[in-house]
């Protein structure tokens, strides 16, 4: 897959609303949304020693994070997903599981991805061997827009738990992590088109370093801190 460059930005989500109005009224929604929206569910992978979180908090040039996705509690459909960014520029690999593939690399048996023929999953299986684990479940509603190359997303209602065996449970203990605050994130390829630099006020905006996966780890830090 072709790297876009990805910006992100965190709105006030009465903004949010005004800016979804807006591009309502000449971008596409997602033909998977429902009523514009779709419910998005996420278990992010870190090693013991946190490299994915200590990258993404350091902004480091070179990163990546593994996850497996799903929507709508929808787990007939479900991604294994390696995000990568260099620099600006951002990248997704992915492929697709079952919940029974799923639900064993949960609880460990994950030998069966060094037998399949698609990298992504043999992959995932090296990293397991090395410590690789899941470590945060990540949950939000989404907007999204398309418009002459352009994607723009709207999130919503963030929020995190750690208990990984819940995955796919209906409720999966997570708590909102930021009342009150939606995350928009744009991504392009060659430029982005003016109609939506107008929409969203680009030339006087500037990006924030945000990350849903870095931002839920702290989350729960600070629950366990905060019992003691």
């Amino acid at each position: 897959m072709k790297s876009r460059e990805v910006k992100k930005y965190k709105l006030p989500s009465d903004e949010a609303k005004r800016i979804s109005a807006d591009l309502s009224e000449f971008a596409d929604s997602d033909p998977h949304a429902i009523d514009g929206r779709y419910l998005v569910r996420s278990i992010y992978f870190d090693d013991p020693r946190d490299r994915a979180l200590k990258a993404r908090l350091k902004e480091a040039s070179k990163r990546k994070v593994f996850r497996i996705r799903y929507y709508n509690h929808d787990d007939g459909f479900i991604r294994l997903e390696k995000k990568v960014k260099r620099n600006k520029l951002g990248k997704k690999i992915e492929t697709q599981l079952t919940r029974d593939q799923v639900e064993r690399i949960l609880n460990g048996d994950y030998g069966f991805l060094a037998d399949t023929e698609d990298p992504l999953c043999f992959e995932l299986y090296e990293r397991l061997e090395d410590g690789l684990y899941p470590r945060v479940v990540v949950e939000y509603t989404r907007e999204p827009y398309a418009y002459n190359g352009a994607r723009v997303t709207l999130d919503y209602h963030i929020k995190a738990g750690n208990e990984v065996g819940r995955f796919f449970d209906d409720d999966f203990g997570g708590e909102e992590i930021a009342e009150g605050l939606s995350v928009m994130e744009i991504k392009w390829k060659e430029s982005l088109p003016q109609r939506v630099k107008d929409v969203i006020d680009y030339d006087h905006r500037s990006p924030d370093l945000f990350s849903k996966y870095a931002a839920s780890r702290m989350f729960e830090a600070y629950k366990t801190y905060t019992k003691f």
